[in-house]
C-alpha cells in the first residue's frame, strides 16, 4: 500500500525524528497489523501507527515496559508539551520516573 498522505501530527514526528516519506513507507510495508487501546493499528519495531486507507493518520514511538521487580515506575503527563507528544518525551506525550 503506497502511502498517498500523512496528517499535521505524523509530519511533526517525521521532522523531528528526521524520518523521510520513503523511511515511512518502509516502515508501514513492514509493520505488523495490532490492534491497541489508542486506536493505533500497525506496529514497526519500536513505532505504532493509525494507518487507514494510503493515509498515516498517527505516528508515536514507544517504550517496552520492564515488569521486573524493584523499584516501580509512575507514569505523568510531559510538562514539557502537556500531553500532546514532543522530542523530549519521545512522541508519546508522558514521561516515565521512578516512584
Amino acid at each position: 500500500m503506497k502511502i498517498d498522505a500523512v496528517s499535521e501530527q505524523v509530519q511533526k514526528v517525521m521532522d523531528a525524528t528526521a524520518i523521510e516519506l520513503p523511511d515511512l513507507q518502509l516502515m508501514v510495508d513492514r509493520a505488523a497489523i495490532i490492534t491497541h487501546e489508542s486506536g493505533c493499528n500497525r506496529r514497526y519495531r519500536n513505532w505504532i501507527m493509525e494507518v487507514r486507507g494510503s493515509v498515516v493518520f498517527f505516528l508515536r514511538k514507544f517504550e517496552m515496559t520492564d515488569y521486573s521487580q524493584g523499584a516501580r515506575s509512575i507514569i505523568e503527563e510531559c510538562e514539557e508539551c502537556w500531553g500532546e507528544g514532543c522530542a523530549h518525551c519521545g512522541w508519546i506525550g508522558q514521561v516515565k520516573r521512578l516512584g
